[in-house]
């Protein structure tokens, strides 16, 4: 069974930092939000059409390097991590 990614979000402690980062590795293109620290992030329309991103300015202190990670993986009537 396969699942496609439709949305992520990026946390970070300087998103103004980030940003050109990933637009120059993968020529996303950002817009932030008006009045929040709140970014979308607009991926290459024509190889990835139905994935949205976004990032967010991290609220709290950055995770340790080992902490652990966890993905959910939604479908119809399931949810996974």
């Amino acid at each position: 069974m396969s699942h496609s990614i439709i949305q992520f979000e990026i946390q970070g402690s300087d998103p103004e930092k980030l940003i050109p980062f990933y637009e120059q590795l993968f020529g996303w293109r950002f817009t932030r939000w008006s009045g929040v620290d709140y970014w979308m992030i607009e991926l290459n329309a024509e190889r990835n059409p139905d994935i949205n991103g976004g990032m967010i300015r991290r609220m709290d202190a950055a995770p340790a390097a080992n902490a652990p990670f966890c993905l959910c993986l939604h479908g119809p009537g399931r949810f996974s991590r």
